[in-house]
């Protein structure tokens, strides 16, 4: 189990974000967590749950790897509330480091921890805009 202060992946979270991403894995275990033995179709252009959670380009690659098995989607990572819409909003690539601040009620130096943290594993974080004010972001 990979884990930093505050959130824990166990293995099957990091097996599932190899595949389609860390970002789809996500939204996959919010939706469907703790449910055992989830059917990848064979057939990509089936419609399913799975589709409709993690997208048409993530659900072919999810077939492409797993057509036919099995799967046990974990719960969401063990994390804070407040965390996880700081990694959506990170993931997502909307907001800046200082958006994301103030929104998150946090500091700049926590967003960028978390940002550094994902990068660490190779999650592509987007390239936030630039903050408005009160100084740079350190991208």
């Amino acid at each position: 189990m990979l884990h930093s202060r505050t959130i824990f992946y166990c293995s099957q979270f990091m097996k599932l974000a190899e595949v389609i991403g860390f970002h789809a894995t996500n939204l996959l275990c919010q939706r469907f967590g703790g449910v055992e033995d989830v059917r990848v179709p064979a057939d990509a252009g089936k419609n399913c749950d799975l589709r409709d959670v993690v997208g048409n380009e993530n659900f072919e690659k999810l077939v492409a790897v797993m057509a036919g098995q099995k799967i046990d989607i974990p719960l969401p990572p063990r994390e804070t509330a407040k965390k996880s819409q700081i990694v959506d909003d990170l993931l997502r690539g909307e907001y800046s480091v200082l958006e994301i601040a103030r929104r998150s009620g946090v500091t700049m130096r926590y967003v960028r921890h978390i940002r550094s943290y994902l990068r660490s594993f190779d999650v592509d974080i987007p390239a936030q805009p630039p903050s408005a004010s009160p100084s740079s972001d350190r991208s």
